[in-house]
């Protein structure tokens, strides 16, 4: 999970069927490539491929281990009086600002 999921969720919420004419249209063309697959790649068309294989491929350099997504569904009390905390002090602050 991380901020394109959330993106996609919020923008479901919002606007369902222009999400989907979006996708209809860039989301099959979107994953192709002009980079040449691996030849010696086993397949697992007709059977399981043998040994560790994982999801990895050409985005691995760009994968992260985390992200505050995962981390505020694990921990999303935490999150909730971090988020109450915030907006508590960005209240304050726009107090004082406005001398209310």
């Amino acid at each position: 999970m991380g901020f394109p999921t959330v993106k996609a969720i919020l923008a479901n919420r919002i606007a369902p069927g222009l999400l989907d004419r979006y996708l209809a249209k860039f989301g099959y063309t979107g994953q192709l490539s002009d980079q040449p697959s691996d030849p010696n790649a086993p397949g697992n068309l007709f059977e399981p491929v043998t040994g560790a294989y994982g999801a990895h491929g050409r985005f691995d350099d760009q994968a992260r281990t985390g992200s505050w997504e995962m981390v505020a569904s694990r921990h999303h009390i935490a999150a909730s009086v971090v988020a109450f905390v915030g907006v508590a002090i960005g209240a304050h602050l726009l107090a004082k600002l406005l001398k209310i």
